[in-house]
């Protein structure tokens, strides 16, 4: 693992002047504290001296995903959610169109009836992107997070499945988180966010890390940036919002904050979960075939392969916002990152977890 800040600060500055980023933070950690945290750039094109910090918030995206799958094991560590019954169990409205042609070389699927395909996707499959359902993306939408449930209602049932749940293919989809937080908002009568903030983020001190943008504004917020004519960053003076895909992507957080969920990862699931339940959460269930490096999926945690190291972690995008968590549980080390500037899947898919298990210079 590289740990020298000084390779750190060289290497991400060269990359972010080639890839003309604003600003961008990074923080490294071991199992129990942050070892160094640094700013780079700046907050806004449009106010050069408005500097990034590692208190500076981003959106985190998919990196959500994570805080959604540590709810549903505590959930599931106090007998209050079952991973391996039908999602119906819990939405008695569940149900999809039915099941398209298999996709390429993914073997035989079926075509079958809508509601027996809903009664074989249980909430682990959700978890794990098996359930065969399509990718969503829908970055605007209504701004009441009390509107889940109604928007899932009018969505999901005409949705026809990729694949047969009953073949285990990797689909990674944001419908499923989307239906975790919404079922845990059945079991326990609380919205999502609020019981984020009361299972995942307050244990584990990440006081301004939220859902809400308003709330996110009255701290060092980072703006979002495109590329303009001569391929320099400029600020998009908008924020997509939409409060029904919170789970799948909705957090604002900041690298110093975000350093607490590498901890997570690094220490086997504590101070959250027990070992086993750590055990079901970690352990990949599927091979990832979206990606160069081999790597695979457990519930809501990818695991993968680079430079011949295995990370631990999820990377998250909500254009133009890029974040990163990697974790070497083995050497007990972790990297958060985070950019605000369109071309971050260069930075969060291989730049960031390449340097931080090459041992050197890129």
């Amino acid at each position: 693992m590289i740990t020298d800040r000084a390779i750190w600060e060289k290497e991400l500055s060269r990359w972010m002047e080639e890839k003309k980023i604003a600003g961008a933070a990074v923080a490294l950690t071991d199992r129990d504290k942050i070892l160094w945290e640094q700013g780079f750039g700046v907050t806004s094109a449009e106010k050069p001296w408005d500097k990034v910090s590692p208190q500076t918030l981003f959106r985190i995206a998919s990196n959500t995903k994570f805080t959604v799958g540590l709810c549903a094991m505590i959930l599931w560590e106090r007998g209050l959610l079952d991973l391996d019954v039908p999602v119906r169990e819990y939405l008695p409205w569940f149900t999809v169109a039915g099941i398209t042609e298999a996709p390429e070389n993914a073997g035989s699927v079926k075509k079958t009836a809508g509601p027996d395909a809903a009664e074989r996707i249980t909430v682990r499959k959700l978890l794990n992107h098996t359930a065969g359902l399509p990718a969503e993306y829908t970055p605007d939408g209504p701004r009441e997070e009390s509107r889940l449930e109604e928007v899932l209602m009018e969505i999901v049932p005409p949705l026809t499945l990729i694949a047969d749940p009953d073949e285990n293919h990797y689909l990674y989809s944001n419908y499923g988180v989307r239906l975790v937080a919404c079922l845990m908002e059945k079991i326990t009568g609380k919205k999502f966010s609020a019981l984020c903030r009361e299972l995942v983020l307050a244990p584990l001190g990440m006081e301004k890390t939220t859902f809400d943008l308003f709330q996110a504004a009255t701290y060092e917020l980072a703006l979002p940036h495109y590329k303009n004519e001569a391929g320099e960053p400029a600020v998009e003076h908008q924020f997509h919002e939409n409060a029904a895909r919170y789970a799948a992507g909705g957090l604002f957080s900041n690298v110093h904050e975000m350093t607490a969920l590498a901890r997570v990862k690094l220490n086997g699931g504590a101070p959250l979960l027990s070992p086993e339940t750590w055990r079901q959460m970690s352990t990949p269930y599927v091979r990832m075939t979206d990606i160069k490096q081999e790597g695979y999926y457990g519930l809501t945690l990818m695991k993968r392969c680079y430079n011949g190291t295995w990370l631990y972690g999820h990377t998250g995008s909500h254009p133009p916002f890029y974040s990163c968590i990697w974790t070497e549980p083995e050497s007990g080390f972790g990297v958060c990152f985070t950019i605000n500037t369109e071309g971050g899947p260069a930075f969060t898919n291989y730049i960031v977890p390449e340097l931080f298990t090459s041992g050197g210079s890129l």
